[in-house]
């Protein structure tokens, strides 16, 4: 039995309109729905608002990025050292 979902973002007249369609016509739907996501996700990629949008969000992050990457190094560093200069003694690893 599936799962029941909310599908909020469809409205009442699509849901009922499916109901009484075929297995064939179902199929079809899914079909065209599938076509337009592609579409869709195709024109989101070659929009050059969105990327103009994605190169300078790229660039505006990529110094936290280097940033964040040295500190867990530094921890990483520290952490070996750490366990080179006071080893865990047996009972302090249980």
């Amino acid at each position: 039995m599936a799962k029941k979902k909310k599908y909020t973002s469809l409205s009442s007249g699509f849901k009922e309109e499916v109901s009484g369609m075929s297995k064939d016509q179902i199929n079809e739907q899914i079909v065209e729905c599938q076509k337009r996501i592609r579409e869709i996700k195709k024109e989101l990629k070659e929009d050059p608002r969105v990327v103009e949008t994605r190169e300078l969000l790229k660039f505006l992050t990529s110094s936290f990025g280097e940033v964040r990457k040295r500190e867990e190094d530094k921890v990483s560093f520290l952490m070996d050292k750490l366990e080179e200069y006071y080893p865990q003694t047996e009972s302090e690893q249980a």
